[in-house]
């Protein structure tokens, strides 16, 4: 089975598993968040929370993605699981689109479609009652590019990814937020070119500001809960 099916199933499971084990604890945690004497950060503690995005591509760095591409939006959907107090786990599974500017660097190509799975870890700052701050960082992650010259003529390429994220979210309602974030992008790519073009190929760079909406659930952390 290759690595970007397990991320995907993966993600799929921890969604799955979450949506319908842990937010069984959501009234017994907002409960005992109301009636105690609790800190901003144990009575805003989150047990999972589901995010969804609109993210714009920015190609960046001497390689093919930042001399050949041009940025083009991109979606993504994102879960992560509170593990313990602030520290979350979690999986995303997007894609990010590019125009080709300049074929002499990438080829014959109109546009690319990279499609991208990944598994990653991070940590959420809460510095006041509606304001969140998150940190990520990816641990396995897989990329498909799809280099069109037609609908029907297309090129398919790998890649290991990394990715490194912040992100900023507003609390509108106990379980509803909206958030900004960035992240920037390098994968590590299975393309097979010439020595002479090896640098320009070897790895591919972008960063990605985007914006969308969070659903969390309040409740117990993963540990808390045994």
């Amino acid at each position: 089975m290759s690595l970007h099916l397990v991320i995907k199933k993966t993600v799929l499971c921890l969604f799955i598993a979450f949506a319908f084990g842990l937010n069984a604890q959501n009234n017994e945690g907002l409960k005992e968040a109301i009636e105690s004497d609790v800190s901003i950060t144990d009575s805003k503690q989150r047990n999972v929370a589901y995010s969804i995005g609109y993210h714009n591509p920015i190609p960046t760095g001497d390689n093919f993605i930042g001399n050949g591409l041009e940025g083009n939006g991109g979606l993504n959907f994102k879960v992560q699981i509170y593990v313990y107090k602030q520290f979350f786990v979690g999986g995303s599974l997007g894609a990010s689109y590019f125009d080709v500017k300049d074929p002499s660097v990438v080829g014959d190509y109109k546009k690319t479609r990279i499609a991208e799975q990944f598994l990653f870890l991070g940590y959420e700052f809460i510095p006041t009652e509606n304001f969140r701050v998150g940190l990520t960082a990816s641990v396995f992650g897989e990329a498909r590019y799809k280099n069109q010259k037609s609908d029907n003529v297309y090129q398919i390429d790998t890649a290991r990814l990394n990715s490194y994220g912040v992100y900023l979210t507003y609390e509108i309602s106990r379980e509803f937020m909206i958030y900004l974030d960035y992240a920037f992008r390098v994968d590590k790519t299975r393309i097979n070119v010439p020595t002479a073009l090896e640098d320009t190929f070897r790895k591919g760079a972008f960063s990605q500001i985007g914006i969308g909406l969070k659903f969390s659930f309040i409740g117990k952390d993963f540990i808390s809960l045994f």
